[in-house]
């Protein structure tokens, strides 16, 4: 008789349990990401968005304003 399913991995399985709390205001962009995401695909999501390493919502506070670097570099070309 043959095995159903599918085989064991050879290794065991390294499992971390992860709780987030999203404030809404304050976490609009990562409540919309998991919002699109079946919930038994959002650990795949997760770990392929951290593998990417595209957090293109994250900006650090010690950035100048848009502004500044806008008239920095228009100050620079002239």
């Amino acid at each position: 008789m043959t095995q159903r399913g599918r085989p064991r991995l050879p290794v065991q399985a390294v499992v971390l349990n992860l709780k987030l709390r999203l404030r809404p205001g304050v976490d609009d962009d990562l409540i919309a990401f998991f919002g699109q995401i079946p919930a038994r695909h959002r650990a795949g999501a997760a770990k392929a968005a951290m593998r990417s390493g595209n957090l293109a919502t994250a900006v650090s506070a010690d950035l100048p304003a848009d502004e500044v670097v806008a008239d920095a570099l228009g100050e620079l070309l002239l």
